[in-house]
């Protein structure tokens, strides 16, 4: 019904997303009653297509004051010393 009025639906699935139990696609998001949903669709892509990607890792790295990496290897030195005498 929704196409007699010229609306779509856009659906935005990511690859990392988990498909559930039943083995089909569900959707992250779900955009309803769009008009021009085709040109939504193609600016999704544009904007997708043009992002650099980067690990859940990587992001979480990135965001460590200088120095925190340190701290935490030489903490884990330390807990690994200790161990190692027992």
């Amino acid at each position: 019904m929704s196409r007699a009025f010229g609306l779509g639906t856009v659906r935005i699935q990511t690859a990392g997303y988990s498909s559930g139990s039943s083995g089909g696609s569900i959707a992250e998001a779900v955009i309803l009653g769009v008009k021009d949903f085709e040109e939504l669709k193609d600016a999704i892509l544009t904007q997708v297509r043009s992002l650099r990607p980067v690990a859940v890792e990587a992001a979480a790295e990135a965001g460590a004051p200088r120095g925190v990496n340190e701290a935490i290897l030489e903490e884990l030195k330390r807990i690994r010393g200790a161990l190692e005498k027992r």
